[in-house]
């Protein structure tokens, strides 16, 4: 793999679009929490999320990030922490509306724990650097095994097609030498357990 194309896949499962690829997956899913979504509906959902759970944390951060670089010794590191947080409080917004719309469990489920571990992501950084990518990747593998054990539903084919898509994430993050294994590792644990226990226990 090339650094350019490690590039690509590291910005294309960037960690706060994982959201909107899970719903995706999800939603087409022929499975019977989605018989009941109209096509207008989905593509409400569709719209929701993206915007608040990538959109708005992302130009946010953008606009508060130049302010502050000319105003403070604002670094990179400063940049990651502000976007983590932004997208912590527009995830936990979006767990309310989506709640408040009585959509299904499992999309409202999601948003929530992906909120719990952007929160944690940012508190182990403060000590350890973590990857967030891998975080996330493991969210998505977490969910939908979790979604198979509660939902009694067969899972398996997207679970084996996100464990593959995670690998290569992963050795993307390490070719980019952005991460050692052991913080490649530790991502992907954390957000596969927490997601797979939000979904069993909750």
């Amino acid at each position: 793999m090339t650094t350019k194309i490690a590039r690509f896949i590291s910005g294309l499962f960037n960690p706060l679009i994982i959201t909107t690829y899970y719903l995706i997956i999800t939603i087409y899913a022929p499975h019977h929490f989605t018989f009941s979504i109209t096509e207008k509906a989905k593509w409400i959902i569709f719209g929701l999320v993206f915007i608040t759970t990538f959109l708005l944390p992302a130009i946010v951060t953008r606009i508060f990030g130049s302010v502050a670089k000319r105003t403070t010794k604002f670094d990179a590191s400063d940049e990651r922490n502000m976007l983590m947080s932004m997208a912590s409080v527009f995830y936990f917004l979006t767990y309310y509306l989506l709640n408040s719309v009585q959509f299904s469990p499992i999309f409202n489920l999601f948003v929530l724990g992906m909120s719990t571990l952007i929160f944690t992501v940012l508190i182990i950084n403060i000590y350890w650097k973590i990857s967030a990518h891998m975080t996330a990747s493991g969210a998505i593998t977490g969910a939908l095994a979790g979604i198979s054990i509660s939902q009694h539903t067969d899972m398996l084919l997207l679970i084996i097609l996100t464990l593959l898509i995670s690998g290569i994430i992963g050795f993307s993050r390490l070719k980019l030498m952005a991460h050692s294994p052991q913080q490649v590792y530790v991502g992907f644990g954390l957000g596969a357990i927490t997601m797979a226990a939000v979904f069993i226990y909750f």
